[in-house]
């Protein structure tokens, strides 16, 4: 793995891993002061991380400028995202006998490693990047 794509890969990392708590952090906020229905919460959460996510992956993972022509791109990949999640969890519980939490592991990998990919080589592919 060349020093760039390993450089990348870390910072993907580091950019999950805050997404993931921006949405713990938003869900538990929200669910703690709100009287909303869990599942708007949970998609409120999912709204905001997915926007940290979108201009910390421009910004940090791939150093480039966050623009609007990119959001299309990324907003399918959500899509692919859930689409993938969703069959790797139902073939892996109704096919496979996986439990759901192992189901869901395998799908979290699974799509981590996808949108690293779809993001480097086509949502923010092309797009002018900062200097190192």
């Amino acid at each position: 793995m060349s020093g760039l794509l390993l450089g990348e890969a870390i910072r993907y990392a580091a950019v999950g891993l805050v997404t993931f708590a921006v949405f713990v952090g938003v869900n538990a906020g929200l669910l703690a002061v709100a009287d909303w229905a869990p599942s708007f919460v949970t998609s409120l959460a999912v709204v905001v991380a997915s926007l940290v996510n979108f201009f910390g992956h421009a910004r940090f993972t791939f150093r480039t400028r966050a623009t609007h022509a990119m959001a299309p791109g990324y907003i399918l990949l959500l899509l692919f995202n859930a689409g993938l999640a969703g069959i790797v969890v139902a073939v892996g519980v109704e096919h496979l006998g996986l439990s759901v939490a192992v189901a869901n592991a395998v799908a979290l990998v699974l799509v981590t490693l996808s949108s690293f990919l779809l993001m480097k080589y086509a949502v923010m592919a092309g797009r002018e990047r900062f200097p190192r």
